[in-house]
């Protein structure tokens, strides 16, 4: 009696550390694996911040256009997530679409490991060779993330057919922590070789090293996967959802009332339906259930997306880094190299804190802490954010005050190199000796804010890609994670934005990081709880298993006609 108690204590622990922190998937860690080949040294997020610190300090002149051209190139590469995301769910496959990135980021990272060795020689001097040896690089390199980003966690989940929620939401952890694993070892190298050079050199020396590994990277990536394709769960191409969308949306405008108006007195107490469910086969309309529901659960699923928006406005620590490198410039105060490190990699601390968290959860704290909903996790997140925008706003007062008390000047007018202000600066002679962390406040604070924006984007980011997964229609979710991907991109664009001096010198700039938060917070509890309030429908739910039969028939139809095609070619992928 004791040994069958005892083997069954040892079978239950060991289906716990089975499912807490490992990916029990074939395919799905081919998957993991080949984010981390396409995120390797993260060369398009870094390169830019690399490569702006050289054009700075050798170009001056061409910072700002460079700085606008790239924001551009990153804010068009950010709008092709979504559509990249629809394109394979409707015309390419998934599989065809993440392979295709590799061949786009081959090509950028070919471009800038030349550029790179060009700048190192000295060779950067004209806007024409910063245009086409740099920023259009850098767009490519954006494209192929797009291609992959917003089809990679689906495709995933494709291997690994029948998995438990607790297996996807792992799966969507480690898919998170792979993105974020090749930002930190780029921050790394940075780091190491600015302790043994100088801060130049280390810049240098990072953008050649970056460039080459990635390159060998996505060529070891492009024969790896080409090998391991038979491994593969590619699923077929599907139908428009967009062109559903539209439909049902068009049928039910235009037919406001049942086709049945002359019903018996027996059904006068029967509730009338909404507009979309007029669409609906049982009243007369060319839709069946499936379409119908699949389009009232994406809009209410957008619409809890979009008002997630304010916590993608509200991040503006590369702008309050920036400010402390330029008034440290401006007022010709010291400052250790850590300083410099932090100011030019400014997610350094929220970049830490996911690479830290995301093991420590899913290894050690998934059995012991029992998480609250989805939507209690993303509302924490956003006050996590509310907190970090708080402190930051603090500190660009702070800043404000205390260059004021040293010029008598404003911190904007001292940045815009106002004549009086240089006078008056140089009169202090003081300021000349004094360190950063002296004259003004010190600049570590600004770790604290990345410590709570990387907890907020874990909380808000990734339970966003749960929810998604969770809650969207499957034909649905690649255009979903596309706007979801998208709108965590654009923030760095508003960031780079942010901190040019003409524009982050206004008011109504310095208002708008709180007064957007502040604002989308209550929209978010108001759109959260409509969502858990729903009314479903009750022939929905009395014809669930109709609904899961009509899909699944359609899936393995689509499927089977899928592979039908691919009978003359070679062997068709592994199926399930």
């Amino acid at each position: 009696m004791a040994e069958t108690r005892a083997a069954e204590i040892s079978r239950y622990l060991k289906s716990l550390c089975r499912a807490s922190c490992l990916i029990h998937s074939k395919g799905g860690l081919i998957v993991i694996l080949w984010t981390v080949l396409v995120n390797q040294l993260s060369i398009y997020s870094s390169a830019g911040y690399l490569f702006s610190f050289i054009i700075k300090e050798k170009d001056p002149v061409n910072t700002f256009w460079f700085n606008i051209a790239l924001s551009l190139i990153q804010f068009v590469g950010f709008l092709l997530y979504p559509v990249t995301g629809l394109l394979a769910d409707i015309y390419w496959t998934r599989y065809n679409t993440m392979y295709a990135g590799l061949f786009f980021n081959m090509l950028g990272t070919i471009a800038l490991t030349i550029a790179s060795f060009l700048v190192y020689y000295g060779q950067i001097t004209t806007w024409t060779f910063i245009l086409f040896g740099i920023v259009l690089p850098l767009g490519s390199l954006q494209f192929g993330v797009a291609l992959f980003s917003s089809n990679a966690i689906q495709f995933a989940t494709d291997q690994m057919p029948g998995a438990s929620s607790d297996n996807l939401s792992a799966l969507v952890y480690w898919y998170v922590w792979a993105i974020f694993f090749g930002q930190g070892e780029g921050s790394l190298l940075l780091l190491v070789l600015d302790l043994f050079t100088s801060l130049r050199m280390a810049v240098y020396l990072s953008i050649i090293i970056i460039c080459v590994v990635q390159a060998f990277c996505l060529l070891f990536g492009i024969i790896a996967i080409a090998l391991l394709k038979q491994k593969l769960v590619n699923e077929p191409a599907g139908r428009n959802p967009i062109k559903d969308l539209a439909k049902v949306l068009k049928y039910s405008w235009h037919h406001k009332t049942s086709r049945f108006d002359h019903r018996s007195a027996f059904t006068y107490g029967v509730e009338t339906p909404s507009r979309l469910d007029f669409a609906k086969q049982r009243f007369g309309g060319p839709y069946t259930t499936e379409e119908v529901e699949d389009t009232k659960t994406f809009f209410r699923v957008l619409i809890v997306l979009l008002s997630l928006i304010g916590f993608y406005l509200v991040d503006e620590t590369i702008a309050t880094n920036i400010h402390m490198q330029e008034l440290r410039n401006t007022l010709g105060l010291t400052a250790d190299g850590a300083f410099d490190y932090l100011t030019m990699m400014s997610f350094t601390g929220s970049l830490l804190t996911i690479l830290f968290f995301i093991p420590v959860y899913q290894c050690c704290l998934q059995r012991c802490i029992k998480m609250p909903s989805m939507l209690k996790r993303m509302f924490i997140g956003l006050m996590f954010a509310l907190v970090g925008a708080i402190i930051l706003q603090v500190i660009e007062i702070v800043l404000s005050v205390k260059v004021q008390h040293l010029t008598t000047c404003s911190r904007c007018e001292l940045m815009k190199n106002d004549s009086t202000c240089q006078e008056i600066s140089l009169l202090e002679n003081t300021t000349t000796t004094l360190s950063f962390n002296t004259a003004l406040l010190p600049y570590q604070i600004v770790i604290i804010v990345q410590v709570a924006n990387g907890i907020a984007f874990l909380l808000v980011f990734v339970t966003g890609i749960e929810f998604i997964l969770a809650q969207a229609p499957r034909l649905m979710q690649g255009f979903l994670i596309g706007i979801w991907h998208a709108g965590a991109c654009v923030k760095i664009s508003i960031g780079i934005i942010m901190s040019i001096e003409a524009i982050d010198c206004q008011f109504y700039t310095v208002a708008f990081r709180i007064g957007a938060m502040v604002l989308f917070l209550p929209i978010y509890t108001i759109t959260a709880a409509k969502y858990k309030r729903r009314e479903r429908d009750e022939y929905a739910t009395i014809n669930q298993q109709n609904i899961i039969e009509e899909y699944c028939i359609r899936a393995l139809d689509r499927r089977d006609k899928y592979y039908e095609e691919l009978s003359n070619d070679d062997t068709p992928l592994v199926t399930y």
